[in-house]
């Protein structure tokens, strides 16, 4: 797939893809109002925009030529050259499913970003069209805003998306640093991790969840990210091709959901917010989408400041271990829980934490279960708090 300009010539192809009038107002909002809608219509549309300078419709095509999709880059704004929007996304309906969708998006993205030097895209998808948003997620859109939209034909919910390119790091420097001779050491003498496996008492968030009918697992999941974020030292990172030392503005969790009749696994990539409805209603929308997928989809290169948070649901283990090759200065956290099991009449959870020793030693990893139990405790206090001032 490549992308090229768009030509006249394409617009009555795209508009063939316009199948009813649901999806004219999915793919345009009320930018058009016709249907159906004709080659002639998108090209009269097209025409004062491109004159601007500012707007950039293109096409997806394969090897010989025919056309695969379509979609325009503009600028929202006079006055900002940095951000651009995505509009009207269409593939060949023939071809969805396929991967056509998200191979086109990625192109873009790279036109973005290469061409425009553009450093944020954001778009919007409607709550009605499920597919087009999960095609939007899975090259590394998020959700940062919600919307009313009047439609001729209704009212409908807009999710507003973006992808956010601005440093999201900053180099520490290494001579410094207050961990300078032991991160020497054990980056040169002694490559090594350091981890441990406890259990942890979960039992108020076990009640807690049940009683606001919210998800154990994503309330945890919640507040590890919260933990992980509350300190430099679980932030951090390596740049190997310059041997830079850095700190992420914020770490994200990649969750893993299991397919039972695969028994595979998919990685999520989900965003911390500090706002806990919007990391939730993200969070369970992100395990939806991924139990309608195969892929595995892990992406390294494009999301470097993100940590395996891993949910082993078969077992109440005592003790895991993650090996990794001692040359690989991998700082991210990961880790790992199992089932809670009744202990003496409270709820325990094993908790696994692993991080490399270069960054953290002993007391840096026990913190985070100290954390924990902090934040739960509060996590579950405001709630209980909010329900007697409710009362």
């Amino acid at each position: 797939m490549i992308l090229r300009d768009f030509k006249k010539e394409d617009a009555k192809i795209i508009a063939g893809w316009i199948r009813s009038e649901e999806e004219l107002y999915r793919w345009s909002a009320d930018r058009f109002n016709k249907y159906p809608l004709s080659g002639d219509d998108i090209n009269e549309n097209y025409a004062p925009q491109k004159e601007s300078g500012r707007f950039f419709p293109l096409t997806a095509v394969d090897d010989q030529g025919d056309v695969l999709g379509h979609f325009i880059i503009r600028y929202p704004r006079e006055d900002d050259d940095r951000s651009v929007r995505f509009g009207f996304v269409i593939v060949n309906p023939s071809l969805r499913g396929k991967g056509y969708g998200k191979e086109m998006l990625r192109l873009g993205i790279e036109y973005a970003r290469k061409r425009l030097h553009s450093l944020r895209i954001d778009l919007g998808v409607f709550e009605n069209n499920a597919g087009a948003r999960h095609c939007y997620e899975a090259v590394g859109f998020r959700e940062y805003g919600r919307r009313e939209c009047e439609m001729p034909i209704g009212t409908w919910n807009c999710i507003d998306m973006e992808i956010n390119f601005v440093k999201n790091y900053r180099i520490v420097n290494k001579e410094t640093y207050y961990r300078k001779g032991v991160f020497r050491h054990f980056t040169e003498d002694c490559k090594c991790s350091t981890s441990m496996t406890a259990r942890i008492d979960v039992t108020d968030l076990v009640e807690h969840s049940g009683r606001t009918r919210t998800k154990f697992y994503i309330n945890f999941l919640y507040l590890l990210s919260k933990v992980l974020n509350s300190r430099d030292d679980y932030k951090m990172g390596y740049f190997w091709q310059s041997e830079e030392l850095i700190c992420y503005d914020s770490i994200n969790p990649i969750q893993y959901i299991f397919h039972e009749d695969t028994e595979t696994c998919t990685p999520v990539y989900t965003t911390y917010y500090e706002d806990y409805e919007t990391f939730y209603r993200n969070a369970v929308n992100d395990v939806e989408n991924a139990k309608k997928t195969r892929e595995y989809g892990l992406d390294m290169m494009n999301h470097p400041n993100w940590f395996d948070a891993s949910y082993i649901s078969w077992l109440s283990y005592d003790s895991l271990h993650i090996e990794l090759p001692d040359g690989y200065l991998h700082f991210a956290p990961i880790i790992n829980w199992g089932k809670y099991r009744e202990e003496n009449g409270r709820l325990m959870m094993p908790l696994s934490v692993r991080l490399n020793h270069a960054i953290a030693d002993g007391f840096l990893v026990a913190n985070v279960y100290r954390l924990l139990e902090k934040e739960m405790i509060a996590f579950c206090n405001d709630e209980k708090n909010h329900d007697d001032n409710d009362s």
